[in-house]
């Protein structure tokens, strides 16, 4: 395996210049796949008030911060990474199509991170260059709802699914949100203490409420390229939800630019562990859903294409899910990889914790074939074809739950329950960290990196 972690030059240029030629942008040379995680939060009591966002220097770390400035400063751990000895970071990902692109003008900046808070109804929207947090929204009209999973499009929209029930889309680029609320000009959040009212956000696409008990899996598709516009077009939402007893679990197929139900595919056999259906969510390159579940041994597929659901027996229970290269990883104290052609699985032991259940969060994949995963305070970068450990980070805290890579070859941790999130550095260790979040939980693609590299096959 090729250690360093760099895209290839032509990857570069390609994403530059693929919108001039209506061909689909050479994107997608970027990161990974998806990560997992849950928390039982409800909203009784809870504080509507929105939080200001700051960025500091990681604890324990050679780098000093200010909260109240907003900048953002660096501390380097004591381990160099094995990945890189450059220590050459590169920017991965070519934003702006130029505008005379087939006569559109589509937009592909990615550097977001998408993060729900839990605890206070809402989802942050966190620039991954800047780390500064550059819009908060509410999920649900009610205030409510314990966000906890997100995915990104292509485009950069977001979807949130709350756990108590309904999707939310919001809008990546203010000029695609439509003037609503009788004020002249489009009125949208700007950050962490400035949460609009429901009924005066216009960056929100669409909000769909369900009856269910429970939402939590949730994965855009790639959708369709467009080489008139030079959009993605045709994007759906896949969301697996039930109705908190045997045998309700399901998997609905939203419409990505209305949020229109359009399927309904029935999971009678799923088993429902803690009342608790479809779990974590990640599309392969045939927009295909694959479904992980808490405390439970199923690996479910659902056809993008003939909704025909397909099922496997895991040899561990898991949590995190992830794709690569035709490939499904499943994660918790092991790592576990399935090949969809031979049905086999390889399995291998990351760290022995027992801690919570013996769960551990999400997973993501990153462009150079590494894995990254967090078992409590520590980091790890796992070789998807050996499953050996490459690389281990020590966080400034527990209970990492949210792992996902952006656009830039960082690596995201974002702790169970918690009002931080940190940015990882896998060449050098230095992390930095966003302050402010408000029981903050996201198990899911919140860059869109997953689908990014998925799409690219």
């Amino acid at each position: 395996m090729n250690s360093a972690r760099r895209p290839a030059l032509a990857a570069i240029i390609g994403a530059g210049l693929a919108g001039c030629s209506g061909e689909p942008p050479e994107d997608s040379f970027s990161l990974g796949v998806l990560d997992v995680g849950e928390s039982e939060a409800t909203n009784e009591g809870l504080d509507e008030a929105s939080t200001d966002a700051g960025v500091t220097g990681s604890e324990g770390a050679d780098g000093s911060g200010d909260a109240d400035t907003g900048e953002a400063t660096t501390g380097t751990s004591d381990d160099a990474s094995e990945l890189d000895e450059g220590g050459v970071k590169w920017d991965l990902f070519g934003h702006d199509i130029p505008p005379d692109c087939g006569g559109g003008g589509g937009s592909l900046s990615q550097s977001m991170i998408w993060i729900a808070n839990s605890a206070q109804g809402s989802v942050s929207k966190i620039d991954t260059q800047t780390l500064v947090e550059v819009g908060r929204y509410w999920v649900r009209p009610d205030h409510g709802g314990s966000p906890s999973r997100t995915s990104v499009n292509r485009a950069g929209d977001a979807v949130v699914a709350a756990r108590t029930g309904g999707v939310t889309m919001v809008r990546f680029d203010a000029a695609d949100c439509e003037d609503t609320n009788g004020t002249p000009g489009v009125q949208t959040s700007s950050g962490a203490a400035d949460i609009l009212d429901w009924d005066q956000e216009e960056c929100r696409g669409w909000h769909t409420p369900t009856a269910h008990a429970s939402i939590r899996a949730l994965a855009w598709t790639a959708g369709e390229w467009d080489p008139e516009t030079c959009e993605w077009t045709g994007a759906k939402v896949w969301v697996g939800a039930d109705f908190g007893t045997s045998g309700s679990a399901e998997v609905l197929r939203l419409d990505g630019e209305t949020g229109l139900i359009e399927d309904t595919v029935p999971l009678p056999d799923m088993e429902m562990s803690l009342n608790v259906g479809p779990y974590g969510a990640v599309v392969d390159g045939e927009n295909n859903l694959w479904l992980a579940q808490i405390y439970a041994k199923d690996l479910t597929r659902v056809d993008h294409d003939t909704l025909e659901v397909s099922t496997w027996q895991e040899p561990i229970h898991t949590y995190g899910i992830a794709y690569h290269d035709d490939h499904v990883y499943l994660c918790n104290r092991e790592i576990s990889r399935f090949d969809p052609v031979t049905e086999a699985f390889t399995t291998a032991l990351v760290e022995d914790w027992n801690g919570f259940y013996g769960h551990t969060g999400g997973c993501m994949v990153d462009s150079e074939g590494v894995l990254w995963k967090a078992v409590d305070d520590t980091l790890y970068g796992v070789d998807t074809e050996s499953l050996a450990v490459l690389d281990s980070i020590a966080m400034p805290e527990g209970m990492q739950w949210g792992v996902a890579v952006d656009f830039d070859g960082y690596v995201w941790t974002i702790p169970r329950d918690g009002s931080r999130a940190y940015r990882v550095d896998p060449i050098d260790h230095s992390i930095e960290t966003v302050e402010g979040l408000v029981g903050a939980y996201t198990y899911s693609d919140m860059t869109g990196f997953s689908l990014d590299s998925a799409a690219a096959g």
